[in-house]
């Protein structure tokens, strides 16, 4: 009887207590079950990349998504991207907003042949959530060195500058950085186009080549230019104003403008069909080649200093008087009115003038160096 009561005593309990767990499992339940259901505080939006395609040397697509807009209206969305890695919004963006859901942006303006980072964003009362991160590279820019000979010698010089089907890449670092000097004389070109993309080189040498033209307004670092021996009838170097050395004798040139090119200390200019040569602002030149032309004035007043070499009628190499049978009118500095090559104008040239002046001013109006005279 007594063992009867105490198991009915202890079945009773047990009741008890499987009710009163049920009930909490159920009530932990029921609670979590209604509040992520109907749970609307603000968190921030899911937001990711897709893809990326449509890549091109200066643009590409990126497609991204918006998964959740953390119950907050979405107040803006888009991609940012850099070239360096995890970009934000400070860095270059696109925006394109959305409240969610699949959205594409154009990314222009790139550079070629260079790695991008890029991540989808969102923005809402909450914050701003970033996406995972992709990269993805630019094409590179090419050209097709139309010379068989001048796209084989770069070929030989710069390999990696080239893709599998012998197009230059421009966007290459080894071109855009190449500082050096670049030597294609003697190979019969006759086409040096693609020779603008070596913004940096600084000495070029394509003498005795076929060259009808010669396009060097992209090369402004040079400092040495080397042209002679081509069939050029025009040469436009103002965009060279670091240009030290010219040498561009034995062409067909009717004119040569060197103003813009002041820190000119050499210049060779002979056997050409010059009927002018103004060097007024030139006056660091320190070798001056221009016989065998057809100069009928000079002015070389702003040589303050005497040059090295002076050669306006005579060869150096066979000291022949070649050329420029019709000058009429020279103007020199003081400082160099007794050089040999001076004496050797009026005599050569006795109808010549030859005035001498000094910082700018005229000492004398008929100077003659053979006397060492002014009437």
């Amino acid at each position: 009887m007594v063992l009867t009561t105490k198991l009915s005593g202890i079945m009773k309990k047990l009741t008890g207590l499987s009710i009163l767990v049920v009930f909490t499992i159920f009530t932990l339940v029921s609670f979590l079950g209604c509040s992520k259901k109907g749970d609307t505080t603000p968190t921030l939006p899911t937001v990711s990349i897709q893809s990326i395609t449509k890549i091109s040397t200066t643009s590409t697509t990126v497609t991204g998504n918006i998964s959740n807009n953390g119950n907050s209206t979405i107040t803006e969305s888009g991609i940012c991207f850099a070239t360096t890695i995890s970009p934000d919004i400070t860095k270059s963006k696109i925006v394109n907003t959305v409240s969610g859901g699949i959205f594409s942006c154009a990314l222009t303006g790139l550079l070629p042949e260079t790695v991008y980072y890029a991540r989808a964003y969102a923005k809402n009362t909450t914050g701003i959530a970033y996406g995972n991160e992709l990269s993805f590279t630019t094409n590179a820019l090419k050209f097709w060195v139309p010379d068989a000979v001048f796209r084989a010698t770069l070929k030989q010089k710069f390999p990696t500058a080239f893709d599998t089907k012998d197009s230059l890449k421009v966007s290459n670092s080894s071109i855009t950085g190449y500082n050096g000097s670049l030597d294609v004389s003697n190979k019969a070109i006759a086409t040096l186009s693609g020779i603008q993309y070596f913004t940096s080189l600084t000495l070029l040498s394509c003498s005795y080549n076929t060259l009808s033209t010669l396009d060097v307004s992209k090369n402004i670092a040079l400092t040495t230019l080397i042209c002679s021996g081509n069939l050029l009838t025009s040469l436009d170097i103002s965009k060279c104003i670091s240009l030290k050395l010219l040498a561009c004798y034995t062409n067909q040139l009717t004119s040569l403008d060197v103003s813009k090119n002041t820190a000119l200390t050499f210049l060779d200019c002979d056997d050409n069909k010059l009927t002018t040569l103004d060097l007024s602002k030139n006056t660091a030149l320190t070798s001056i080649f221009c016989y065998n032309n057809l100069l009928t004035n000079l002015d070389i007043s702003t040589l303050t200093t005497v040059p090295d070499n002076l050669y306006v009628l005579t060869d150096y190499s066979t000291l022949a008087n070649n050329g420029n049978t019709g000058l009429t009118t020279l103007k020199v500095n003081i400082a160099i009115k007794q050089l040999p090559e001076i004496i050797n104008i009026k005599t050569t040239r006795s109808s010549c003038t030859i005035s001498t002046w000094n910082n700018g001013a005229q000492v004398c109006g008929n100077y003659n160096p053979i006397t060492n005279t002014c009437p």
